[in-house]
């Protein structure tokens, strides 16, 4: 463990399974102090990360503490020899760090002081990192060699009395929603939200679902596909219901129904917004209901529930999501090199690959040709990965 004192700020490096766990109730309280924290930076969604994806000798949990108070947490991991990284890359919508509103100058400051001045740390690589994010604030101070790029884009809406958002929506979009609600209601359908003891099974089942789903199609997730994606579902809801800071809704059918449908999804619940993180149905609800509008129905129910003022379709920007979303926040990668020779040569090398793909997106969302062409060559990679597999 290395530790290091400025401005009163203790910073330690956490290397160990056992430290991380042992951070759990003070991560909470840090959590709860934290206004820009998401459901991603919660110590229950990134512990259980860790457990199922983290690579052993790679943590570098980097802490503040004030007078022995942890004010904050800047979670990452190393790739690779001087390389550092989020914890919980590629599956969490939104990462971040997490501080404490009352020290944010100085626990920057001192975290800077820690990293910047180790010649051993060449590059951080942040994923992910949307607008609001504490961690810009970290950027915008390093003294070193760093860049921003775009990254994912995620569709949103405020969230109104359902009768009211309806009215804003437009007329096919609205007539979807209607049509969503009432094949459901009127067929006899019924909405069971999972209770905390529930939930656990039922996430299970809901990836099984998901993965089924898209089997043969090429189309999901490449981490939803594999084994362990199920296991860290279970657990991580498991763990955050305890906490209300996950919730899982299913559409029951009714016993004599001929040809049900089946509906599920499972929805993070934050300060800022209520986020669709994943959900799964079969072809007749594909077929007869348009199942986005729906699932985020579900989402502005449990948002007027909590008294959260925004719904958020996450990453992606898929034509369904469109049809409802009132904004595009977008995500960035930021790059920030050390100070060594070899810090700016693996910026530099980084960099160029991540700006490349950063303006084929940034075209993407611009032109309905580049939209068109990359989605051919999507297809093309999902139809050869389903090959493969």
């Amino acid at each position: 463990m290395t530790t290091t004192v400025t401005t009163g700020i203790v910073v330690d490096v956490i290397a160990d399974t056992d430290g991380f766990r042992a951070l759990e109730h003070q991560w909470r309280d840090l959590y709860e102090a934290s206004p820009a924290a998401t459901p991603f930076q919660t110590w229950e969604w990134l512990f259980t990360w860790w457990e199922v994806y983290g690579t052993r000798g790679a943590l570098r949990l980097i802490t503040a503490r004030h007078d022995g108070q942890l004010v904050g947490v800047l979670p990452l991991m190393a790739t690779r020899p001087g390389h550092l990284q989020f914890l919980g890359t590629g599956l969490s919508d939104h990462l971040d760090a997490l501080v404490d509103a009352a020290h944010t100058e100085d626990v920057l400051t001192a975290w800077i002081d820690h990293l910047y001045r180790r010649r051993r740390v060449h590059l951080i690589d942040l994923h992910e990192v949307r607008p609001a994010a504490v961690v810009w604030q970290f950027y915008g101070r390093w003294p070193g060699h760093s860049g921003h790029y775009q990254q994912s884009s995620c569709a949103e809406f405020d969230v109104a009395p359902l009768d009211d958002l309806l009215a804003t929506w437009t007329t096919n979009t609205r007539r979807a929603a209607r049509t969503a609600i009432n094949r459901t209601t009127k067929g006899g359908y019924t909405e069971h939200w999972a209770t905390a003891d529930e939930i656990g099974d039922m996430a299970e089942e809901l990836v099984l679902a998901h993965q089924k789903m898209w089997e043969g199609r090429g189309g999901i997730t490449p981490a939803h596909a594999e084994p362990r994606f199920v296991r860290f579902v279970r657990t991580v809801s498991e763990r955050m219901a305890q906490h209300d800071e996950i919730a899982l809704v299913r559409v029951e059918p009714p016993e004599d129904a001929d040809d049900p449908m089946h509906l599920s999804e499972l929805l993070v619940l934050g300060r800022q917004y209520i986020g669709g993180w994943l959900s799964a149905n079969n072809e007749t609800a594909r077929r007869r209901m348009s199942i986005a509008v729906l699932e985020n129905v579900h989402g502005v129910q449990l948002a007027n529930r909590h008294g959260v003022g925004v719904m958020s379709m996450l990453r992606g920007l898929e034509s369904g999501k469109l049809r409802m979303h009132g904004r595009t926040k977008v995500n960035h990668r930021l790059l920030l090199a050390g100070q060594s020779p070899r810090a700016l040569a693996s910026w530099l090398l980084r960099a160029a690959p991540v700006a490349t793909i950063a303006q084929l997106k940034q075209w993407e969302h611009q032109s309905e040709n580049a939209q068109r062409l990359i989605a051919l060559l999507r297809s093309s990679r999902n139809r050869m990965r389903a090959i493969r597999s």
